[in-house]
């Protein structure tokens, strides 16, 4: 998914180890489009480039 967001469904679930991804998660890659997909790894991407981690909980992000 990271190197082609478009992938199809059918082509994900193929992916080596795909099934110990947790449901949840699996549930919503499943349900995104490729337009959604690119906008989530480009995010990812970025907070992982700048050194920001979504680990454990909110982080930095905690609403106030």
């Amino acid at each position: 998914m990271w190197d082609n967001p478009a992938v199809r469904l059918e082509e994900l679930r193929m992916l080596e180890n795909y099934e110990a991804i947790p449901l949840p998660v699996r549930e919503a890659l499943e349900g995104m489009s490729p337009e959604e997909r690119r906008a989530v790894t480009r995010i990812i991407t970025t907070l992982g480039e700048n050194g920001f981690y979504l680990e454990g909980g909110h982080g930095g992000l905690a609403w106030v």
